[in-house]
């Protein structure tokens, strides 16, 4: 999908920093989808990385640099979290989240 908007642009942009991230830092230290312990925590101990990654954001006194990837690290999570509440939900015969969020 491409961005129609100046906010549709900048998500574009931060995205595909955090593409760079999973691809550059997360999977060459932890491995990829599957092989790598995120994949395999539960939606709670997600919850919890994504809270302890906002927490050390809040406080952090190692840089500007450090505070970023944890925003990074934050989405990444959040993606993980988000893909696995919607294969439960597509489990369950549940539509797609954008079937169900966005379609009146």
């Amino acid at each position: 999908m491409e961005a129609k908007t100046k906010s549709g642009s900048e998500w574009a942009g931060f995205s595909n920093e955090v593409l760079y991230h999973v691809e550059n830092y997360a999977v060459p230290q932890y491995g990829d989808a599957g092989s790598d312990m995120a994949h395999n925590y539960g939606t709670e101990a997600l919850e919890t990385q994504i809270e302890k990654y906002v927490g050390r954001f809040k406080h952090n006194a190692r840089g500007i640099t450090e505070k970023q990837r944890d925003l990074l690290k934050i989405c990444h999570y959040a993606c993980i979290l988000f893909m696995k509440q919607e294969r439960l939900m597509m489990d369950t015969g549940s539509p797609s989240f954008r079937k169900r969020a966005y379609t009146k």
